[in-house]
């Protein structure tokens, strides 16, 4: 995280969009090894939100990218 000071290309935001999609459905994968357990349900609606939110900042990111050729 040493890019303090200067704001990331659309090309990093797109990167850095898409691991936290690829983060947040491992995530997910994880969770269902809970099965069954108390909160599961939740964790599961929490982590659909998080896939969700990472998936509308990567086509974010993407029509960035696009909008700066």
């Amino acid at each position: 995280m040493g890019r303090w000071g200067r704001n990331p290309s659309p090309a990093e935001q797109l990167e850095a969009a898409q691991k936290q999609l690829s983060g947040a459905k491992q995530h997910q994968k994880d969770l269902s090894e809970l099965r069954g357990m108390p909160g599961y349900k939740e964790a599961l609606k929490s982590s659909a939100d998080n896939i969700n939110r990472a998936q509308k900042a990567v086509k974010a990111a993407e029509k960035a990218v696009k909008n700066e050729r």
